[in-house]
Parts: structure tokens; C-alpha cells; sequence
């Protein structure tokens, strides 16, 4: 079971017109998530749900969970100005006002 109580939190960096996101939790390698923008604000690029496991086993099992919280931790960056929207293998970055 995973622990609940996990500390996490989210980073973004920029290079050119888009970047990684880090999502960083407890003291382990983080998960990162290239993003770019799109025609919502940004988009963030997942690893798919097929080769989620595979690709991060430490995180196997919770990709439901990570990307929300990726999202949420975006956000929380961002501002309230933005929400997000998970769709298949991407984290869509929208307006708050859509």
C-alpha cells in the first residue's frame, strides 16, 4: 500500500519554448514530464499508461495519483488563473475561466 503521507511537490523549468516538470517525492528520483505550449496554455507530455509501471517502478501502480498531483502542483505554481485537464497521456493547462 502507499504511504499517504508521502511529502511531494512539483517543479518547473524552461528551456526554449517549453521544459520539464519534476515531480519530486520523498527522497527519491523524480518522475520528469517534458511540457511545451499549446493551444490551451501548455501541454504536458506522460509517459504512456501501458509503460507506466515499466517506466516508473518505484511509482508503479499510482499513475492515476502522480498526475493529478503533477497537475495540482502546476497549478499551484501557476496561479488560480489556470486549471488542467488530464486527457489519455497528456496534462492539458487551461484557463480557469474555460
Amino acid at each position: 500500500m502507499a504511504d499517504l503521507q508521502s511529502s511531494w511537490h512539483v517543479e518547473i523549468t524552461s528551456i526554449g519554448p517549453g521544459g520539464y516538470v519534476f515531480y519530486y517525492e520523498d527522497n527519491v528520483e523524480p518522475i520528469k514530464c517534458w511540457w511545451d505550449y499549446s493551444v490551451t496554455i501548455a501541454q504536458i507530455d506522460l509517459p504512456a499508461a501501458a509503460s507506466w509501471d515499466s517506466t516508473y517502478p518505484r511509482a508503479s501502480g499510482r499513475r492515476q495519483t502522480i498526475i493529478e498531483r503533477i497537475g495540482q502542483g502546476v497549478c499551484g505554481l501557476q496561479g488560480p488563473q489556470v486549471k488542467f485537464v488530464i486527457e489519455n497521456n497528456s496534462i492539458c493547462i487551461r484557463s480557469a475561466k474555460e
